[in-house]
Order: C-alpha cells, then structure tokens, then sequence
C-alpha cells in the first residue's frame, strides 16, 4: 500500500501524532495474550489537523494520553504495524484524503489478515468520510476478522458523527484503560432503484440532512463552525430548496410489528444505531433511550425554535416531536428529499420510494467506554 503525496506538508506534526500513537498501541490491554497488527488511516486534510485551534487542543492532549499509556506494560505478545508504504510507515500509519481511499486501505489491510490469534486494531484519524468507508469496509468482512478486530475513530473532522467520543481523550482512553470489545449495530437504505447505504450512527432524511449538505459544500469555505452556523439557517431556506410535501412513514419493531404510523409533513426523522444519540457537532438529536426521531412540519418561526431545541434535545417534549424505538422505517415521499448517512448525504427522488431504513444489531467491533 503507498501513500498518496512525497512532500506533505506538516509533516513533523503528522510524525509526532503517529509516534504518540504508536507508544500508546505497544502497550495497550486490548486483547492480552493475542499478537496484535495496527493501521492508523490519517487524513491529513481533515480540520483536526489543519484547524490550528483544534491541532493544538490535539497537540496538548497527546502527552497526557501517553503518559497514561505508560503506566501500562508493554504487551506480552509482539505488536506489528501495518506493512505500509510512506513517510509514517514506521508508525504503522498512512494518509489518505478521502474516505474511497481510507476503504482501499482498509479493504487491503483485511485482505492480509490471518485466522490463527493475531488481533487487528485501526484507528481512523479523519472524519466522517474515513470513517464511514472504513467501517463500510469491516462490515463485509470475513466473521474471523470482525471476531478479532476492532475500530477506534478519533474525532479529527469537522462533523466527527462517528467518533468514538467527543475529545481525543475520551476516544484513545477506550485502548489505554482496561476496556471491553462491543458489536455496534449498523443502519442501511436502501431504495426500489438498488441503490444500499449504510451508516453507523444516525441515518436520516430531511432537515438535518439538508445542514449536513450544506456543510460538506461549504466547510472549505467556512471550516470552523460551519454546522453551527447551518443549524440556524437551514429553517431559513429549507423550503425555499426543498419542498416538504407529504410522507407516508411506517415503523417496525424487531418482530416486524407496526409501532408507528403517519402521513403527514415531515420536517426529518432520524433513525439511530441505538439511543443517546449526538450529531458530532454535539446536536443532540436522540438524547434517551429511543432511537427514532420524527419531527413534524410547523411554521417559520416555530421552525427556528424547534431546531434550537435539537442542539440540546430538549426538542423531544414539544408537541411536533414523536420518539419511538424501531428496527425498521419505511418511508415514502413524494417529494425530492435529502438522506444522510453519518454525514454524507444523498439525494432521494420520489422514485426512490418508498425507502426502508433497517437497524442490523452487532456488525463493527469496536472499544467499549473505559471501566
């Protein structure tokens, strides 16, 4: 596997976050007993990286984290890096600038694993487009490497809706700290023209995929707080893009039972991998138990108030909000809608319905929260 580019710039900055990484891989408790491969897939034009104020909130965090790891001891067992190509082959890490290529790595990576007591460890510096098309790649992985791997993603991106928490902190204790592997389920669509998608946090269509849209178009413009900034004026110009006709949606438990029945203006419905739910930006969408979120239509100005209420989740005890817990939603519109999948969107025309969204249970390894 090769890199992409010869000079890169920054590229102290880069050897320093890999090296810390890789001091605190060699001593990590994941998987005592078992040899263990990493890969560390960094995309270098990711806002982690290339936000001074974020860089150096990342920078400031490292030493800590190692130190951490440094109270462990080296693991008994070897551990390896990933046979790579580049300027951080030393460390076990390769760039990457979007997440097709972050796949390909992966996809690469997965190809070389073996079935006799190694454990696989990536770790995804990127955002949501990295992560997505990596865990998109261990998704259909052999059972063996999925039984023996998991995924740590660092919130390095703008949206960071994957991340597996909110601060690098909170993301690198999961291998630092005496840990437990989970299955985290996974979310597909899938439309009557063929066209599968799939996400590992929240699927939605609507409103807040219209924000995403908007973000990823204009967060080389705007690379700060561009969400932020969105979230406000999307119930500005919403309807004006994209008309919110009528929608036919029908919810389904696991035993394939009706729980939820509508056909009226929806303004989005949300559906998570579970409940306690974030947008990466920290928008609160599904802040309890409950993994679906239908927000009806409502006028200008309620509009506004609504979406102010989704950064806090306090929109679900108001009278357009309806939250339930579902394992499947069929939906038809009957008019142009916007879906996303953990931060990057698609475009779904009426003959693209009626869409079904399905919850699949235990598909992406990943670290438990430290215990």
């Amino acid at each position: 596997m090769g890199f992409i580019r010869n000079s890169v710039p920054n590229l102290e900055r880069f050897k320093f976050f890999a090296s810390s990484l890789k001091k605190i891989i060699e001593r990590t408790p994941a998987s005592p007993g078992w040899e263990l491969v990493w890969l560390v897939i960094i995309n270098r034009e990711a806002g982690g990286f290339t936000i001074k104020k974020r860089w150096k909130s990342h920078e400031n965090q490292m030493p800590f984290l190692v130190k951490e790891a440094e109270k462990n001891p080296l693991r008994e067992k070897k551990t390896v890096p990933a046979q790579l190509n580049g300027p951080l082959a030393d460390y076990g890490a390769v760039f990457t600038e979007d997440g097709r290529r972050a796949g390909e790595i992966t996809h690469e990576f997965i190809k070389e694993a073996r079935e006799n007591g190694v454990f696989y460890l990536i770790i995804v510096a990127g955002g949501d487009g990295a992560s997505r098309d990596v865990l998109l790649e261990v998704n259909k992985a052999p059972d063996f490497f999925r039984n023996q791997s998991a995924i740590l993603r660092l919130p390095m991106g703008t949206g960071n809706d994957g991340a597996d928490g909110v601060s690098l902190t909170e993301s690198l204790l999961r291998i630092i700290k005496k840990t437990n592997l989970a299955f985290n389920p996974a979310l597909s669509l899938k439309t009557p023209e063929g066209r599968d998608f799939f996400a590992f946090n929240i699927l939605s269509f609507g409103l807040d995929a219209f924000v995403t849209h908007m973000t990823n178009k204009m967060k080389s413009l705007l690379p700060y707080d561009s969400y932020k900034l969105w979230v406000d004026m999307a119930a500005l110009f919403y309807d004006k893009i994209y008309k919110v006709g009528y929608t036919v949606l029908d919810a389904y438990n696991e035993a394939g039972a009706a729980v939820y029945h509508t056909k009226e203006k929806i303004l989005f419905a949300a559906m998570g991998a579970g409940g306690g739910r974030s947008y990466g930006s920290g928008v609160r969408i599904l802040p309890d138990e409950r993994n679906v979120c239908v927000l009806k239509q409502a006028p200008l100005l309620r509009k506004i108030e609504l979406k102010s209420l989704c950064k806090t989740g306090k929109h679900i005890n108001e009278k357009e909000a309806v939250l339930f817990n579902a394992c499947e939603l069929r939906f038809f519109c009957d008019n142009p809608v916007l879906a996303q999948m953990d931060g990057e969107t698609v475009l779904l025309r009426p003959s693209s319905s009626p869409a079904v969204i399905k919850l699949f249970p235990g598909r992406i390894p990943v670290f438990s929260s430290p215990l």
